[in-house]
């Protein structure tokens, strides 16, 4: 690879089971214009988006806007995906190499479990800190075996989650794994003010890894996803990142094993119904 191209990984899916095609879905939110300008993040097109749902309130996001020759990148993945679903192979549109601007980011897309394989990677590398945002937290087993083992190697584990939820289901579905979380040292903190959906990790204060997957085992072993991975010496962008993330946890409430224990009747119900459903969540 040239070494002023913009690192870009591909990955494949690594099963042809019919029933994970079945399951799989395209999660990447991407908008380009004149491959010059691109927008990528967590917001979807929909009225809760724009805060009007009424149940949720305020909806809290993380989206970013990347100009340059970065958003060719995005406008390649753009049309692997199109012809993908059109079942055409027309691949002139964007076919351009793409030329870095700044060596200190990269973009990754996943599916099957490769995101999965990403993020085991990085909590493993971890060695001061794990900061995670994410709407939902339904790890897949490597990646709680993962958190637990930084937490045995010293590493401070931060977690920021909506104290709403979106779908009962999803919340109930991480309850069993918040508690493990308080068990072992992690601070948890519950976002207040509206319905928290940004998806971010930062590793040591140093890496973000930033984009449309979330903490969950639908995003890690499913979707189709986009992430863009941003060192610290990408100071716009990283810090950008950082003061948004630092700022909603300043305005979050710490999690408490008597929050978990004082949770309704039916939700700790539909907590016991969700565990054959958690590769889906």
């Amino acid at each position: 690879m040239d070494k002023k191209s913009i690192p870009f990984f591909q990955d494949e899916p690594s099963t042809a089971a019919i029933f994970y095609h079945l399951q799989q879905r395209n999660h990447r939110k991407l908008l380009i214009i004149d491959q010059k300008i691109g927008y990528l993040g967590g917001f979807n097109l929909g009225e809760e988006y724009l805060g009007n749902d009424l149940k949720l309130g305020k909806w809290k996001d993380y989206h970013i806007r990347l100009t340059g020759e970065i958003a060719r990148v995005f406008s390649q993945i753009f049309t692997t995906d199109w012809n993908k679903a059109s079942l055409s192979y027309d691949r002139s549109f964007g076919e351009k190499e793409a030329k870095a601007e700044d060596v200190n980011i990269c973009v990754m897309t996943s599916e099957a479990n490769s995101l999965e394989k990403s993020i085991l990677s990085m909590l493993s590398s971890a060695k001061r800190s794990i900061e995670i945002g994410s709407p939902y937290f339904i790890p897949t087993k490597p990646v709680l075996q993962a958190l637990v083992d930084a937490r045995k190697r010293g590493v401070k584990i931060t977690i920021l989650l909506p104290e709403k939820g979106d779908h009962p289901i999803t919340k109930a579905g991480a309850m069993p794994y918040l508690k493990k979380m308080q068990e072992i040292g992690v601070d948890t903190y519950l976002y207040m003010d509206g319905f928290f959906h940004g998806k971010v990790l930062f590793i040591d204060e140093e890496i973000c890894d930033f984009g449309t997957g979330n903490f969950d085992q639908r995003s890690l072993l499913l979707n189709e996803e986009i992430n863009v991975i941003v060192k610290k010496d990408h100071p716009p962008l990283y810090q950008d990142a950082r003061a948004c993330f630092t700022h909603d946890l300043n305005t979050s409430k710490k999690l408490t094993l008597t929050w978990i224990k004082h949770q309704p009747l039916w939700m700790k119900l539909l907590t016991v119904i969700s565990v054959p459903l958690r590769r889906f969540l």
